[in-house]
């Protein structure tokens, strides 16, 4: 048979068994917090550098860009400078033709 001050010894009993689990919960719930704000410390901190990262790439890619567009007008150039090198090249040689015959006429 039971007695009330048995009761109460198990209440208290169970009192400081929750309690303790509280606390312990408690402080878990703490280290959780402490873990998710670093987290997401870090979340940001690795969003800020993937946006870097990305206008990095964007200025790349615009240079890039920029670069074909510059390529593709020097290799018109080169190609308009190479036919009138050619031109000239053949009117030099039309012009030592006609010099070397007008040579033969004169002698």
């Amino acid at each position: 048979f039971v007695t009330q001050s048995d009761l109460e010894e198990q209440q208290q009993v169970a009192r400081k068994d929750l309690q303790t689990r509280l606390e312990a919960a408690n402080k878990e719930a703490e280290v959780a917090r402490a873990k998710s704000a670093q987290l997401s410390d870090q979340t940001h901190q690795l969003q800020v550098r993937v946006d870097e990262l990305q206008a990095k790439k964007d200025e790349m890619d615009a240079r890039s860009l920029s670069y074909e567009g510059r390529e593709a007008q020097l290799r018109l150039v080169v190609d308009d400078l190479q036919s009138k090198l050619k031109h000239a090249t053949d009117d030099v040689a039309a012009a030592q033709t006609q010099s070397s015959e007008l040579s033969k006429k004169c002698e």
